[in-house]
């Protein structure tokens, strides 16, 4: 599949309605559906919303060629074992943000998202097009195309998390 300009407007508009979504949704919990209901490794909603925050931010940090672990906030050792052990590193950003609000944690995923597509939006087509490679030269292997990064850490990880979090509140009792 070429990446056209057509495309790009689909996979922004996209992004967007995965955005509202689960902006939407959070917007709609109480503190402590926040708070209180955890999953089987313990994340509550916080977590997995200020996960979603975190990742997107890294992005950013992808597009403007600076560490994307400095930015998730692990050290390079842990950061290199990406392709093993994801649950490392997301325990260890889980660990860094703790102490954030519920409030705190909105504000950053919306901060995030907004850095992310802003940024993102400013890349050409031939930009969006170079390999993940390009941005983080320690990534030789990775040669899918930047605009799967945006995507895949935006629209598709909030769904991804948005059905986590659907099933801790579900689950939850009350």
């Amino acid at each position: 599949m070429t990446f056209s300009p057509e495309s790009r407007e689909t996979m922004f508009a996209e992004i967007e309605e995965g955005y509202q979504a689960f902006l939407q949704f959070i917007n709609e919990l109480t503190e402590s559906q926040w708070t209180l209901p955890t999953d089987a490794a313990g994340w509550t909603v916080k977590d997995h919303v200020i996960h979603c925050a975190v990742w997107a931010g890294s992005v950013v940090a992808v597009i403007n060629k600076k560490p994307r672990w400095e930015e998730i906030d692990v050290s390079f050792e842990v950061w290199k074992t990406i392709d093993r052990n994801y649950d490392q590193i997301n325990e260890v950003i889980r660990q860094n943000q703790l102490e954030k609000s519920p409030a705190e944690v909105k504000h950053a995923f919306i901060e995030a998202h907004q850095t992310l597509i802003e940024t993102a939006r400013g890349l050409s087509m031939a930009e969006l097009e170079l390999p993940y490679s390009h941005y983080q030269t320690y990534a030789e292997s990775e040669t899918h195309p930047l605009y799967k990064t945006i995507k895949g850490n935006s629209a598709s990880h909030y769904a991804e998390h948005l059905e986590y979090i659907r099933k801790i509140l579900k689950s939850s009792p009350g």
